[in-house]
């Protein structure tokens, strides 16, 4: 990767760094949630971001709960993908 300085930088994978991710999520989620509250709670595609939010954060429940919710077709390769049968049965 070539910067303006012409210095070389190693790629290692991503450009934020984990505790950056992490409030990076957090923030997200919450501009999410508050924009569902705000009026835009029957959006699909917020309800989607929503959930690979909740994802991301560790949150699976609540990632599945949304994809029933939006009554996606693939929502039993998400439950066997991520061990969430205990939590549906």
């Amino acid at each position: 990767m070539q910067f303006s300085n012409g210095g070389n930088r190693r790629s290692t994978g991503s450009i934020v760094s984990p505790c950056g991710r992490e409030s990076l999520i957090l923030g997200l989620l919450s501009a999410v949630r508050h924009r569902i509250a705000a009026g835009g709670g029957e959006s699909p595609i917020l309800k989607e971001a929503l959930a690979e939010l909740y994802l991301a954060d560790g949150q699976r429940e609540r990632a599945l709960a949304l994809h029933l919710e939006l009554g996606r077709p693939a929502v039993l390769d998400f439950i066997a993908r991520h061990g969430l049968f205990p939590a549906v049965g």
